[in-house]
């Protein structure tokens, strides 16, 4: 979407899949997000208009519960993107 709200659209749509936890580069360029298939957890990249996903890691281990520790999944522990310096005018 726009920085004012406006034009919003989803980057991805496929039932066969649960995504979470997107986290944008430092460029602004890229999202990394996690990828459930049933237990399965992996991190995939895609360009931040949502054009060429990719596989980063085909599988986290050990992959987090559905429900997490009290409901909450510490995401922090499953991967950590160092989004580098500010960008100037960010």
């Amino acid at each position: 979407m726009r920085p004012d709200g406006t034009d919003k659209r989803q980057l991805t749509n496929d039932a066969t899949y649960r995504d979470e936890r997107p986290e944008w580069s430092a460029d602004g360029k890229s999202i990394l997000f996690a990828r459930f298939k049933g237990d399965t957890a992996q991190v995939w990249l895609m360009q931040a208009d949502g054009a060429n996903p990719r596989l980063v890691v085909d599988e986290l281990t050990p992959a987090p519960s559905w429900f997490g520790y009290y409901g909450y999944i510490q995401w922090d522990w499953l991967y950590d993107w160092w989004k580098g310096p500010p960008v100037a005018g960010r």
